[in-house]
């Protein structure tokens, strides 16, 4: 896997985290060390391109819950 970007936004589209190590995770709080998020559903976008120099991308949501 190359070219890995992950993204998450809050409800209103803003841009809350960004990473492009595949191993990293999110920790709730806005880019890991600010404020901690509300609970609530959030909006994850993964790309990375794979072996055979395809590009892929995929949505999905994560809920955060404390």
């Amino acid at each position: 896997m190359r070219d890995f970007s992950m993204k998450i936004f809050n409800r209103w589209g803003e841009q809350i985290y960004y990473s492009e190590d595949p191993r990293a995770g999110w920790n709730g709080r806005k880019n890991n060390k600010g404020n901690l998020e509300a609970n609530g559903v959030y909006v994850c976008v993964v790309k990375y391109k794979t072996d055979k120099d395809e590009v892929k991308e995929l949505k999905s949501f994560a809920t955060l819950i404390r």
